[in-house]
């Protein structure tokens, strides 16, 4: 990857490393710093009253004793597509299993991607779920072959709109299934912080609880934070700086 070559030695040092990193230190993105948390000790289960709809009735990951629930496939994400262009939304149980299936996909990926090929960009979603899944139906659903379509989810999926839970969830099933056709940069408002002040930690708190919202702000902490297209082209959320690198 000639990263250097496609934004710039100061840039593709920010992009890269030194000014900001992935992982559990603090990460500087957007100014805000956030930390990777620990769930252990929320408590387990859904907000009462909680009962949405179902693609997978497995037990959490995490319920001492039961099996995890299987990783989630082609027909599951397609089932889970459906239900929430019904309106339905996605049980507590395989929320967290697609949300800590994913942490661990991501957790090992490189803080900057490379991607060739058909690739389709989309910007800030802000829980705009009616985008997306207009989105998904115009292009397709990747499918893992040669000549796939790779999807690229430039950041800030979460917070301002309505459905935050059911876009990040949709797209981290994707990214299960297709890890290799979907890359999902971290944005300003994948953290923490932002997430107090900005609607997602409500959300969380009315669909699931507090755990489930602490489970996503680590999974934040592990995003990708750019992308090369094709060799020609550096994707990142908010652009690069203009000031404050080391251009050597």
């Amino acid at each position: 990857m000639q990263l250097s070559r496609i934004c710039g030695r100061a840039a593709a040092k920010y992009v890269a490393g030194g000014f900001v990193a992935k992982g559990p230190r603090a990460v500087r993105c957007g100014g805000v710093a956030s930390f990777r948390r620990s769930s252990q000790w929320v408590a387990n289960g859904p907000q009462e009253g909680a009962e949405p709809a179902s693609y997978d009735s497995s037990p959490p990951p995490d319920a001492a004793g039961e099996p995890a629930p299987p990783r989630p496939t082609a027909e599951s994400v397609k089932a889970l597509f459906e239900d929430l262009q019904g309106g339905k939304r996605v049980r507590y149980v395989d929320a967290v299993n697609i949300v800590l299936r994913a942490t661990a996909i991501f957790r090992p990926e490189p803080s900057v991607s490379d991607l060739s090929g058909r690739v389709v960009i989309v910007g800030d979603l802000h829980g705009s779920l009616g985008d997306l899944l207009y989105i998904l139906n115009t292009h397709g659903l990747p499918d893992g072959k040669a000549d796939s379509i790779t999807y690229v989810f430039n950041g800030d999926l979460v917070d301002r709109g309505h459905n935050s839970c059911e876009v990040l969830l949709l797209v981290l099933a994707l990214k299960c299934v297709w890890p290799d056709n979907v890359c999902v940069n971290r944005g300003n408002h994948e953290t923490e912080a932002m997430g107090l002040h900005y609607g997602f930690y409500a959300e969380c708190m009315a669909k699931y609880n507090h755990r489930f919202f602490l489970l996503c702000t680590d999974l934040f902490a592990w995003l990708p934070l750019a992308c090369v297209v094709n060799n020609s082209a550096v994707v990142l959320h908010g652009g690069l700086p203009t000031e404050g690198v080391d251009p050597f």
